[in-house]
């Protein structure tokens, strides 16, 4: 692993983290009066994150060595756009009764993040790049994604 990987590894888990912590903390109340505010700057915050933690890992899935082949390089960057988009979408529906959707943004990155470390260990590289894993990968993030569409237009119905 490069330097610049693991460095993109590390912000991009440290990062994910207290987006994670900030975004469960701000979504399990919703404040009135003086408290708006601060749960306003709150969310500021969880947008500086995410910012901050889909750009480092954009750098490291640029930066990784062990890469899918050439051919992949735009299909990881088209997987990469529509799931930060999914999970910038899922703010929407994120309040205390509905909190479910919490899943896209700290599953999908870490997903991404431990599956660019185990392709990286020489070890586990055969068993990381081997097509049941990378499909089976491609599905959870598939279906994590998925899951909060199909969810959001069966609610709209309602």
């Amino acid at each position: 692993m490069s330097t610049a990987s693991a460095i993109f590894l590390v912000l991009t888990l440290l990062l994910n983290t207290v987006f994670c912590l900030i975004l469960w903390d701000v979504t399990s109340t919703v404040e009135i009066g003086d408290g708006a505010m601060g749960q306003g700057f709150e969310w500021l915050y969880i947008i500086v994150l995410f910012l901050l933690t889909w750009a480092c890992l954009g750098g490291l899935l640029r930066s990784a060595k062990s890469a899918p082949p050439a051919g992949a390089g735009m299909a990881a960057l088209l997987v990469w756009l529509v799931c930060a988009g999914t999970v910038a979408a899922s703010f929407a529906v994120l309040n205390p009764q509905v909190r479910w959707p919490i899943v896209m943004p700290a599953g999908v990155p870490l997903l991404f993040a431990i599956y660019v470390l185990v392709l990286s260990v020489a070890a586990t590289r055969p068993f990381a790049a081997s097509p049941p894993v990378s499909l089976g990968l491609s599905m959870v993030i598939l279906l994590l994604t998925l899951s909060f569409l199909v969810r959001g237009l069966l609610l709209q119905d309602r």
